[in-house]
């Protein structure tokens, strides 16, 4: 069972809190972690790795052409994200979430705010808590054992060509600027 992570592996990620997941995960040899990417904490992940022994559950083989990423993430059965618990986190969704999405593939995220709504409302995945290593792991067993993973990924993709495609961002735009309720009232001194 394959989830997978693509990106900056940085301090933003949470990866203290991945890893502890992964670790607690380890005596399901069936689930791997397959970090794709490179960032500031990449040589700790890796360290974390060898310190406790799981190099048969979690690879980090580095960083990839952006090009390459579809070929990777269709080979997933789950893609995570996760973020710290930061108040500055929970307000936005990372742009993270609309590409995984447009793969159409199952989301795990360990992380706040607007992001787990989204993918509430999609239906395309499993949300705990940021910094909830426990929490984490066990949404990816459950994710492990589940059947409806594919629908899961439909639905995600469905959200996204609904919400992000490009034209319908771009028609959605221009219908706010054109609104009367939209356009600032000028001052005068």
């Amino acid at each position: 069972f394959r989830v997978m992570f693509t990106g900056n592996i940085g301090e933003a990620q949470d990866f203290v809190h991945v890893m502890e997941a992964a670790k607690l995960l380890h005596a399901h040899t069936n689930i791997k972690f397959i970090l794709i990417g490179d960032g500031r904490r990449r040589r700790w992940v890796l360290d974390y790795i060898s310190e406790n022994g799981l190099e048969d559950t979690v690879y980090c083989p580095g960083r990839y052409p952006l090009e390459m990423m579809p070929a990777f993430c269709s080979r997933a059965d789950v893609l995570f994200l996760a973020l710290k618990d930061d108040f500055i986190f929970s307000l936005t969704a990372p742009a993270k979430l609309q590409s995984y999405m447009a793969m159409g593939k199952p989301v795990a995220a360990m992380i706040n705010g607007e992001t787990q709504k989204m993918i509430s409302e999609a239906g395309c995945g499993l949300t705990v808590n940021a910094g909830d290593s426990k929490a984490f792991a066990a949404a990816v067993l459950e994710l492990s054992s589940r059947e409806d993973l594919a629908e899961m990924g439909e639905s995600g993709y469905r959200y996204f060509l609904e919400h992000f495609r490009k034209d319908r961002c771009l028609s959605r735009l221009t219908e706010l600027l054109e609104s009367q309720d939209s356009v600032p009232k000028r001052q005068t001194l």
